[in-house]
């Protein structure tokens, strides 16, 4: 059995420890944030990803809404609506699986306060140790980094193409109703405005919340003003241009609190690994949250990678070289064609072309 530091604990970093120790291996998880913060945001999350957690003892059928439908709305009545039936897919707000990961891992091997700083030796590909900021050391035989978007592991040990912002800002948020509209019920929407540079998804997560995001293009709403109460209300009395479903969703106060991120891209890189540290998650492949497309990638990292460290521990595969050649192959082109979706997404919402029907954005 291996000896396995995990640097971040993302959702990709929690249930990678969290599959790796329940084949037998030593994991702890290290990450510099000192508490986790609640989060409003909710996602599709495909049947896969729900049954893959079910493996590893996590059961959130009961926390999640079941989704058999889908709409793909645009604003001109030219362009069809994309209709999605017979899919299999879940909403689930981000806050529920974050926890429960945590509660079914443990607190014991989880460190928190632990900003990582750089690798020991820091000439050569095979590492012996990860450093923190705060002069803590963890020793391992394998360091898997999973520290997000902005990953400070890939930065030092596997440097490859750089971020790129999208110009495109996401604000997304959680409103809890009395009763879920007819039409969301096991359906989630998706409301596409070039003209206003905006898209706005609707998704149920529970039978009283509904999960939404906004995205919107930071070329017709500047970022440095976009923490103003002024550029907010705009964009409140901009949803009125969209059905009144959304309106009854996403109501003004719920926009004022609502998460507020930049989205980024990037090509991808040659290689998720160097020597003995491998990347997962937006670590290894930054993808935007629009729709679930980076939880459900992330948790497909997980099962994947660890499936092939077991084999490498029982000596069914060669080398570490090998284990994560194969797992890059495997994981490339899934993850490429959601790439290619998101950026047709981005290119319609700036109102360079109109989106095509795609079905990748729920079945993948």
């Amino acid at each position: 059995m291996l000896n396995i530091a995990v640097l971040g604990a993302s959702i990709s970093g929690l249930a990678i420890a969290l599959r790796l120790q329940s084949s037998g291996h030593q994991v702890s998880v290290w990450d510099g944030r000192r508490s986790f913060s609640a989060s409003n945001a909710g996602w599709l999350f495909n049947h896969s990803s729900l049954a893959h957690l079910r493996e590893l003892g996590i059961d959130l059928a009961d926390m999640t809404h079941r989704i058999t439908s889908g709409e793909q709305i645009p604003h001109h009545s030219k362009n069809a609506a994309a209709h999605f039936e017979s899919i299999s897919t879940h909403g689930i707000r981000q806050q529920v699986l974050h926890d429960r990961l945590l509660f079914k891992l443990g607190t014991k091997n989880i460190h928190l306060g632990a900003q990582f700083d750089e690798f020991q030796p820091q000439q050569g590909y095979i590492v012996k140790s990860a450093r923190f900021l705060d002069g803590r050391e963890v020793f391992a035989d394998l360091f898997i980094g999973a520290d997000g978007v902005d990953s400070k592991v890939r930065s030092v040990q596997i440097p490859g193409p750089q971020l790129r912002p999208l110009n495109i800002m996401e604000i997304r948020g959680t409103t809890t109703v009395p009763e879920l509209p007819r039409e969301l019920v096991k359906s989630f929407k998706l409301y596409e405005n070039n003209r206003l540079g905006m898209n706005v998804y609707l998704i149920p997560t529970a039978e009283n919340d509904i999960s939404w995001g906004l995205q919107i293009d930071l070329n017709r709403h500047p970022l440095k003003e976009f923490h103003s109460n002024g550029k907010l209300n705009e964009i409140s009395a901009s949803l009125s241009e969209f059905p009144k479903l959304v309106r009854r969703c996403i109501p003004a106060s719920s926009l004022a609190n609502g998460q507020i991120r930049a989205s980024k891209d990037q090509e991808f890189p040659d290689r998720f690994h160097r020597g003995n540290v491998v990347l997962i998650g937006d670590a290894a492949h930054p993808l935007t949250s629009f729709l679930g497309q980076s939880i459900d990638s992330s948790l497909e990292d997980t099962q994947v990678l660890g499936d092939m460290i077991d084999d490498l521990s029982r000596g069914n595969i060669a080398d570490l070289e090998t284990c994560f050649t194969d797992f890059i192959r495997q994981r490339r082109p899934i993850l490429r064609a959601r790439q290619r979706f998101i950026r047709n997404q981005e290119s319609a919402l700036k109102g360079h072309l109109a989106v095509k029907n795609q079905n990748s954005v729920v079945t993948l």
